[in-house]
């Protein structure tokens, strides 16, 4: 088992380090998640056109500066200038890691150009046990595999259809990966169940998932343990999770946690 996944219970990632309740993926929103117990941070590495990569996650800077230039046409000059949310900075996946030495990352690889720079800063931080490498791109995940091996990185979408043909005994090869990041549903398709999470189970794989209405909520980890999902939570944050075993449209959730439609499946 890799060393990221080296934990019992359940673990709340906050999505862009916070988003909902913070400026996203800054290091401010960072230092906020930090703050109220979360141990792990999902957030997003694109490149800078010098190869420098850096926290952030659109492809451009039209919804956060309304602006229409593309993020890897900026030097790493330009976007050291740039100020978002009025007075924040973009900062460099390099002073992140450094910064916080005690966060574990989920890190976004939004683009094939920015593989091998963060690759580069990881190796040179020596921060390989604390970062899980994720993306919406299958081909993009195995080349990191191929190139590291060592790191935990999660599974990519074609995985996923695989997992879940598997679930059905209609995919009988082999699924790479060491957790799964899925949506609940998905165009109205109900993946998570229980014939779905018994297969990473068997497997030994963690999963992460998120109610797919709202991309931007906290997502919650876990792994299931002797058939059951684990109830045990983690303790500086088990106050803001009480309803977390009511079904969603049930549940009145604390508004200091903006975490609407998330659930969590019993499925004994």
């Amino acid at each position: 088992m890799k060393r990221y996944l080296e934990y019992d219970g359940l673990k709340v990632l906050a999505h862009r380090g916070g988003a909902e309740e913070s400026f996203e993926n800054t290091l401010e929103s960072f230092e906020y998640s930090q703050s109220i117990g979360c141990e792990f941070i999902e957030t997003d590495v694109q490149a800078s056109s010098d190869g420098v990569p850096y926290i952030f996650h659109d492809d451009d800077l039209k919804r956060i500066l309304n602006k229409s230039v593309k993020f890897n046409e900026l030097s790493s000059k330009e976007i050291d200038e740039l100020q978002i949310f009025e007075k924040y900075k973009i900062p460099k996946l390099s002073e992140t890691l450094i910064q916080f030495p005690n966060l574990l990352f989920q890190i976004d690889f939004k683009t094939d150009e920015v593989v091998d720079p963060a690759l580069t800063v990881i190796h040179e931080l020596n921060v390989m046990d604390r970062v899980c490498i994720a993306s919406f791109s299958s081909n993009r995940l195995n080349k990191v595999r191929s190139l590291n091996s060592e790191l935990c990185i999660s599974i990519g979408p074609s995985e996923v259809l695989q997992t879940f043909l598997s679930s059905w005994n209609l995919y009988k090869g082999e699924i790479v990966g060491d957790c799964l990041q899925i949506p609940i549903r998905y165009y109205g398709l109900k993946i998570v169940t229980k014939r779905f999470v018994d297969l990473p189970e068997a497997k030994g794989k963690y999963m992460k998932y998120f109610e797919g209405e709202d991309r931007r909520l906290s997502r919650i980890e876990y792994r299931r343990t002797k058939g059951r999902a684990c109830r045990r939570r983690d303790e500086s944050i088990s106050n803001k999770l009480k309803q977390v075993h009511t079904p969603w449209y049930k549940r009145k959730t604390p508004n200091s946690v903006h975490i609407p439609g998330t659930v969590l499946f019993d499925l004994e």
